[in-house]
């Protein structure tokens, strides 16, 4: 049956941090091989999407069954870019197309469900794809944190690290609207590198609010499209990768689907510990892959941003292992 998700859950406090690395471990096949007790791990979406794709009907049966992920929390971004972003490295794929980092978005205004929380999301989703990058929202972040064994806070900004293994988000943005009662909304945007620990600067934005007190439209695509820009300036230290966070029998799943641009049959490298570069503040400023130590292969695509991936040679992955495109 479907494996246990593995994470190292971590806190990044400062700005333009670097986190610490954990030391690798191996997938998990079951709850107790997390040293977490069964009845800790609560069902997470991601069953019943693998249920559906296997075509596993019986809810009582699955239910049974000791859940596989943990949740994840939501973020949102908003930036003022200092400086014209430069274009990020995509990863080109043997169909043609492209690989997206994915970009979690947190709004962090206590009501994740409110109107003006929809807007920036839907903003950012709108310029994604433009900008070469896939959204994850913040309900299927929510789902993904405050598992025990994973990561037990509430809120994203503390689970960064595991997030990074699932649901694989590259970056996790962090925005906080507050409005100024003077028809204009104040945006701090925050940006924090999952995976490498990083966590900039927040940088505040001012948009203006139409006669209904909704950011104005034009504001918001100016405001996602630089914010976005920003992102891929960031992430770009690094090549496109992904992590795998599971086990199933002998296949294994891939945090990264069709969103990301992953087809079946695609072959991704499994890549040594690599090492990274740093400015003579201590920022991480690039990340030079290490050699190659096995490879797996695309086998299915689950849902948008989930793949179920082969052994083809070489070491099995843990999730902290970074899987880069085949050359």
């Amino acid at each position: 049956m479907f494996g246990a998700l593995l994470a190292v859950a971590a806190v990044f406090t400062g700005c333009a941090t670097n986190g610490g690395a954990d030391e690798p471990r191996p997938l998990a096949d079951s709850p107790a091989a997390l040293g977490t007790p069964e009845t800790d791990w609560n069902r997470s979406v991601l069953d019943r999407l693998i249920r559906e794709v296997k075509g596993d009907k019986p809810q009582a049966e699955a239910d049974s069954q000791p859940a596989a992920v943990a949740r994840s929390g939501a973020t949102g971004v908003g930036a003022n870019a200092s400086t014209t972003p430069g274009p990020m490295p995509i990863a080109p794929t043997s169909e043609g197309g492209s690989l997206r980092p994915k970009v979690g978005v947190y709004i962090d205004d206590g009501g994740q469900n409110s109107l003006t929380a929809y807007q920036f999301v839907n903003a950012l989703e709108h310029k994604a794809a433009a900008n070469g990058v896939s959204i994850v929202k913040p309900d299927s972040l929510a789902e993904a944190i405050n598992v025990p064994g994973v990561c037990s806070s509430s809120s994203p900004a503390e689970c960064t690290q595991s997030l990074a293994i699932y649901p694989g988000i590259r970056s996790l943005l962090i925005v906080t609207p507050e409005s100024t009662g003077r028809g204009q909304m104040t945006v701090s945007t925050r940006m924090v590198d999952t995976d490498f620990g990083i966590d900039y600067d927040a940088i505040e934005t001012t948009l203006d609010l139409d006669s209904a007190g909704s950011v104005q439209d034009t504001a918001l695509d100016v405001w996602s499209d630089r914010v976005l820009g920003l992102v891929q300036d960031r992430i770009s230290i690094a090549p496109w990768f992904t992590h795998t966070f599971a086990l199933d029998g002998d296949d294994m799943y891939v945090s990264a689907g069709r969103d990301s641009g992953l087809v079946t049959g695609m072959v991704l490298s499994v890549r040594d510990a690599g090492s990274v570069v740093r400015a003579p503040g201590g920022r991480a400023v690039a990340w030079r892959p290490g050699v190659a130590v096995g490879e797996v292969r695309i086998k299915q695509l689950v849902g948008s941003h989930l793949a179920l991936a082969e052994q083809v040679s070489g070491k099995m992955p843990v999730p902290r292992d970074k899987l880069t495109v085949s050359q």
